[in-house]
């Protein structure tokens, strides 16, 4: 991740050079080409670059809390409390414990 400096710096450079990114990478240093046409596009739009990375969640806080007081509820996840071990790429090879215990099997 390069800091905000750097990346006008960059932007900058790829102006002044015509627009020609691959001699811009060349004299900065930076090791793709393909990202300075990029925060060029983010710099012409908003007429700045972001200042911070903006990190993307995969769940919301609300999700989480979600899934946490379900699993730790009375009837929770059904496979855990059965003692069954499932399969998820294979639903017809579920094998329950308590079916395969050395008493059940004389």
């Amino acid at each position: 991740m390069y800091s905000y400096e750097e990346r006008i710096r960059a932007i900058k450079f790829y102006i002044n050079c015509g627009y020609n990114a691959a001699y811009t990478v060349r004299k900065l240093g930076y090791p793709d080409e393909s990202q300075i046409p990029r925060w060029y596009k983010e710099y012409v739009n908003n007429n700045d670059l972001h200042k911070e990375r903006t990190k993307w969640l995969k769940y919301s806080d609300k999700e989480k809390r979600i899934a946490v007081d379900y699993y730790f509820a009375p009837w929770g996840p059904v496979h855990l409390k059965h003692n069954t071990v499932y399969i998820p790429d294979r639903p017809c090879s579920s094998l329950t414990y308590r079916n395969n215990t050395p008493e059940t099997r004389k």
